[in-house]
């Protein structure tokens, strides 16, 4: 006998919406998978050019071309919408995480859980030198 669907669900389902800050190659990929699994993602994009492609193309031509990016993924441009969601998930280069944090902070209509996958850009170019 197969388990149901509902048996195990998915700890993200618990959110309607959730938020990425951070629409690059990273940030997309990881508002796919949140896509999945949550009702509504917001992806913050602060390239007017991201929100545009994401919202006529279905795709991050800029960041991620040739990948076609879910209805479920809204492209905003606009902090304030970030405090619609009960999660939020900030996928910025490390070294902007503290500005981010404190912009999101402040438009917040409620607490929301967060996470990080901030990166550092140039890391790898750094080490392998």
């Amino acid at each position: 006998m197969s388990p149901s669907a509902d048996a195990n669900p998915s700890p993200a389902a618990a959110y309607d919406c959730v938020a990425v800050v951070g629409a690059g190659a990273w940030g997309t990929a990881l508002a796919m998978v949140a896509a999945g699994n949550a009702s509504k993602v917001l992806l913050w994009a602060r390239e007017s050019e991201v929100v545009e492609s994401i919202r006529t193309a279905r795709e991050n031509r800029l960041f991620l071309p040739g990948v076609r990016i879910p209805e479920t993924i809204e492209a905003t441009g606009d902090a304030s919408r970030i405090g619609e969601a009960q999660a939020v998930l900030v996928v910025t280069p490390a070294q902007h995480v503290r500005t981010t944090c404190a912009a999101r902070r402040a438009v917040a209509e409620r607490p929301a859980t967060a996470a990080s996958a901030a990166f550092t850009p140039n890391f790898v170019a750094a080490t392998t030198r």
